[in-house]
């Protein structure tokens, strides 16, 4: 199966009940949620001026700053009640790949769904960020259900083509500019298209918001069976040839790959929960989600 089921991802909720997203953070109000986070709306404490973007409250619009700049700008507020969270989910032809389990993008949308139920059963504002299949798709973080079933709709149907994809560098360049202080960042790939040149964008977003990054990865990837040399289309429709008997070369580049990745995450403080698609989805998120903890 190519793309998730709609139906599987919205019966993923009974499982997202006993998915938790950790905090340490003390509770300091009997409010709804548990967690310090920015707010748009009446808040306690004032947090940041940002500029606007689709979805937003109109009624925290800054107008001094807005009148002084030329662009609409927005007062957000740190308030005792609610954590943003965003899914940002790689929808490009890399992930339509799968040898043993199921596809990458299917292992990513279901991935997606638990947390996405999970933050809501918490109180979470939830939203996301779509690149890969065609332009940027933004979906405003909100404590109710609309924004993920827009979510799965867009994941379960298949995209059409066109000549300029969003990349992984426009999903960083976007939200480091929308993202709210304290927003948990979920960022689902198989990251092959990560580069040292994202390093700059990866840690002005880690530095205001808390970032993950879930790898998605088939045994393929490291364990390819011989089979004589296999022909691949890559993301820009370009044939290139695998020698599948090279099972040395492939592995090595995969370790090279994970370790550029872990060298990375070290670097900038990211977390990382490695998910493959021939393990179940929930127990291993689970048994990650269980070693972290969100400092915010």
């Amino acid at each position: 199966m190519l793309y998730p089921n709609y139906q599987e991802l919205l019966d993923l909720r009974h499982k997202a009940k006993n998915l938790k997203l950790h905090s340490h953070r003390n509770v300091v109000s009997p409010m709804a949620g548990s967690y310090i986070s920015p707010f748009r709306g009446q808040g306690l404490e004032f947090e940041e001026v940002r500029e606007y973007t689709h979805g937003d409250d109109i009624r925290n619009i800054d107008w001094r700053v807005t009148a002084r700049t030329g662009k609409p700008h927005l007062k957000v507020f740190r308030e005792e009640r609610e954590r943003s969270i965003l899914l940002c989910v790689d929808m490009s032809d890399a992930m339509a790949f799968g040898t043993r389990g199921t596809f990458k993008s299917v292992q990513a949308a279901k991935a997606a769904s638990l947390i996405g139920w999970s933050g809501l059963f918490q109180q979470d504002r939830i939203g996301a960020v779509l690149f890969g299949a065609k332009e940027l798709t933004y979906i405003a973080p909100k404590r109710s259900r609309q924004p993920l079933w827009r979510l799965f709709k867009v994941l379960c149907n298949p995209q059409k083509k066109s000549r300029k994809t969003s990349t992984i560098e426009d999903a960083l360049r976007y939200m480091v500019k929308t993202a709210t202080s304290g927003t948990l960042i979920f960022i689902l790939s198989d990251f092959y298209d990560i580069k040292k040149e994202h390093a700059k964008y990866l840690k002005s977003l880690n530095n205001k918001c808390e970032v993950v990054f879930l790898p998605i990865a088939d045994p393929a990837d490291y364990d390819m069976p011989s089979m004589g040399t296999l022909e691949f289309e890559d993301g820009s429709g370009a044939r290139i040839n695998i020698q599948t008997g090279d099972t040395k070369g492939l592995k090595k580049a995969w370790e090279t790959h994970q370790e550029m990745l872990k060298t990375l995450c070290g670097r900038l403080k990211i977390k990382q929960i490695l998910l493959e698609t021939n393990k179940d989805i929930f127990s291993t998120l689970n048994r990650g989600l269980q070693q972290l903890s969100f400092k915010r």
